[in-house]
């Protein structure tokens, strides 16, 4: 298990500034973000390419983005290297958590 798969320290109730009643909510752009929704990631994407993607290898790549970042997170860790990927200002050898 990697540590971005292990639940945060609840934050105090005290601790709390504002609260904010949404349907969803998307932290970050990153390959974590869109992964929460595939299909507005796609739509999004060809938008941005103003439809000349081909949409098939657009689906292809969000539909296996997240293997590929779990594949990239085990080999940087076995490496020694899992601070550096996750742009921590960490020792190389220092896994975050």
């Amino acid at each position: 298990m990697h540590s971005i798969e292990i639940p945060p320290t609840p934050i105090p109730t005290k601790a709390i500034k504002e609260t904010v009643t949404t349907d969803v909510v998307v932290v970050g752009a990153g390959i974590a973000g869109l992964k929460t929704d595939r299909d507005q990631a796609i739509n999004t994407i060809m938008e941005f390419g103003a439809y000349r993607s081909e949409q098939r290898l657009v689906k292809l790549w969000a539909d296996n983005c997240d293997g590929v970042m779990d594949w990239l997170l085990d080999m940087t860790e076995a490496a020694g290297t899992f601070g550096r990927l996750a742009g921590l200002n960490a020792a190389a050898s220092t896994k975050p958590g």
